[in-house]
């Protein structure tokens, strides 16, 4: 089975044993994620019948259709209330945020799994007022640079102190070389901008940059200990 660097990354993080997989395309990381063991259980959900169509194909190949099952739902509606890990990918983190907030999410959910490709900026915000921490983020380069985060339902209203660096470049993220090139290419795509704004627009951008600095020399100070 041909999978994406992104998408084996994804089904890699899975670690519940009944994920829900919203917009699952072809159902490629639910079939990988079952066949690693780390996950019983898998809905891949869609709600065009083309793509559903294909993934059911896809699990019928590998002879997992007693551990995956296809639903034809928009977003979390008639999401299965035993699922306990939520999938989102695919998408930008506005309409990831539309998603989550156009139906309830099942008790059972105290994890999820969001890859944004772009507006993760918004996401972030949204989750952490909305009681989900963000507890770990990994980039992934493939083709472009993919930030996938991990949250967990907190178990009280959290009242936490948040850095804009986070909110800009991620919270706990994998130190990695994928990580440092995302850094390089969004430092050198800002600076680019920034050379044809006026001056007296140039603020916003400088502080996303001198944002970037502290957080590289945090990197470095990281790795001198």
């Amino acid at each position: 089975m041909e999978i994406s660097k992104r998408l084996k990354t994804i089904a890699s993080l899975a670690s519940k044993p009944i994920i829900a997989d919203i917009g699952c395309d072809h159902g490629l990381v639910c079939i990988d994620a079952v066949l690693k063991e780390k996950v019983k259980k898998a809905y891949a959900c869609d709600l065009r019948e083309g793509p559903l169509m294909q993934a059911k194909a896809n699990i019928q190949s590998f002879h997992l259709e007693n551990q995956i099952e296809t639903h034809l739902e928009s977003g979390i509606h008639n999401l299965p209330l035993d699922t306990q890990q939520i999938i989102i990918a695919g998408m930008g983190g506005k309409l990831i945020i539309d998603i989550l907030q156009a139906d309830p999410i099942p008790q059972a959910v105290q994890s999820m799994i969001l890859c944004p490709h772009k507006d993760a900026y918004d996401l972030r915000s949204f989750l952490i007022t909305h009681n989900w921490q963000i507890v770990k983020e990994q980039v992934v380069k493939d083709g472009h640079f993919y930030p996938i985060l991990i949250v967990e339902r907190a178990n009280q209203n959290l009242d936490q102190q948040v850095d804009e660096e986070d909110l800009l470049l991620g919270f706990h993220v994998v130190d990695d070389e994928d990580y440092r090139q995302y850094l390089s290419w969004q430092k050198a795509q800002w600076t680019a901008i920034l050379e044809k704004m006026p001056v007296d627009q140039q603020a916003a951008l400088q502080n996303k940059l001198k944002l970037i600095d502290r957080r590289c020399h945090k990197m470095l100070d990281k790795e001198v200990k």
